[in-house]
């Protein structure tokens, strides 16, 4: 199998996550009109300066956030084989919560001005999507090692 270390399972797992993450993100956003921001706005905000404002900036946006949450998503698969076990679908829900708190007080700290009030409802929406997020990467990962004895 071409996924049989830890580096590129955690990179696939994380890009499920990811891609689970942003269409959750688009109901949230688009359906519901719950969330006032997207996950892509803040990629697209750290990338030009500025939300989206063409279908092109939107879809390259998009693509870099999920290219960087497969990218963090390498950190809990190097971890995993010390927190799984029992409870890794807690431990995934943690890591996702984890990094949605961390990116918002990475922009807090960088003073980005989508930071500077976020309404209750976006916070609350990226928190379960979040949440969902990290239950689907440890789903994923531990998927992934009952198929193939990871190297490391």
């Amino acid at each position: 199998m071409f996924y049989n270390d830890r580096f590129t399972m955690g990179f696939l797992g994380g890009t499920i996550g990811a891609v689970v993450m942003n269409i959750l993100d688009y109901v949230s956003y688009y359906v519901f009109h719950f969330s006032r921001i997207r996950f892509l706005d803040y990629a697209a905000v750290v990338i030009y300066g500025s939300y989206p404002t063409s279908l092109k900036d939107t879809v390259f946006a998009l693509i870099v956030q999920i290219l960087f949450t497969a990218m963090l998503s390498i950190v809990f698969a190097y971890l995993f084989p010390v927190i799984s076990g029992r409870n890794y679908l807690f431990k995934g829900w943690i890591f996702g919560i984890m990094a949605w708190f961390a990116i918002y007080a990475v922009g807090m700290l960088f003073d980005l001005p989508m930071f500077e009030r976020i309404l209750t409802n976006t916070a609350i929406s990226h928190f379960i999507i979040s949440s969902i997020y990290g239950i689907v990467l440890a789903i994923s990962l531990k998927r992934m090692e009952a198929v193939v004895q990871p190297r490391n």
